[in-house]
């Protein structure tokens, strides 16, 4: 909720790089995250420019859950849901990745 978050010299994290970083980068946000809402989640990711963002705003009622909020997805009980999605995505982008390099 607050602008540039850990962009700023507050938390003394070298993000001079971030932007030229050219790299996938899946974005689940989650309609119940009271600490990150949707505008949040779009500045952030606005500090990757370069980056190839896949953007998925889950409802918990989506993956069969009562709540997600801001660490939710780490809860096991998403393992069969957010989880396996995430695996997923991540050995697509590889296997995509290793098509690309050896094309």
């Amino acid at each position: 909720r607050a602008p540039r978050y850990l962009f700023t010299p507050k938390f003394g994290i070298d993000t001079s790089r971030y932007p030229k970083l050219r790299l996938p980068i899946l974005a689940l946000s989650f309609s119940d995250d009271l600490y990150t809402p949707p505008a949040s989640a779009e500045a952030l990711l606005s500090e990757y420019p370069n980056a190839v963002v896949t953007r998925r705003a889950v409802r918990p009622a989506e993956v069969g859950a009562r709540a997600i909020g801001h660490l939710g997805f780490f809860r096991e009980s998403l393992r069969d849901t957010l989880w396996a999605e995430t695996a997923d995505w991540i050995l697509a982008e590889v296997a995509d990745g290793r098509a690309r390099s050896a094309a």
